[in-house]
């Protein structure tokens, strides 16, 4: 008796499930899904603005081939990590 109480309503509210119309999903499921979608929202927002940047030094006749590099390598940083998290390979930080 103690353990179906324990399947039925757990300890933890976070863990306490939600019905939707095709299934039950802890709360913390969807909180968790909403945070990774806005972090590759910000990613993607950071990649295309490198890659404005990048394009207006490589039109800009002072810019250093240093800088373009910087560039280059900071926007392969961000779709590496945007494919990690849209794929689920994310990496352990």
């Amino acid at each position: 008796m103690q353990l179906m109480r324990h399947l039925v309503r757990p300890e933890r509210p976070e863990l306490w499930y939600i019905k939707s119309q095709f299934s039950y999903l802890p709360f913390f499921i969807k909180e968790a899904q909403m945070a990774l979608e806005q972090r590759i929202e910000s990613l993607r927002k950071r990649h295309a603005d490198t890659d404005r940047i990048l394009h207006e030094k490589r039109v800009h006749p002072a810019s250093t081939d240093a800088e373009l590099y910087q560039l280059k390598c900071l926007k392969l940083k961000l779709k590496d990590e945007i494919t990690a998290l849209t794929t689920g390979h994310a990496q352990a930080a």
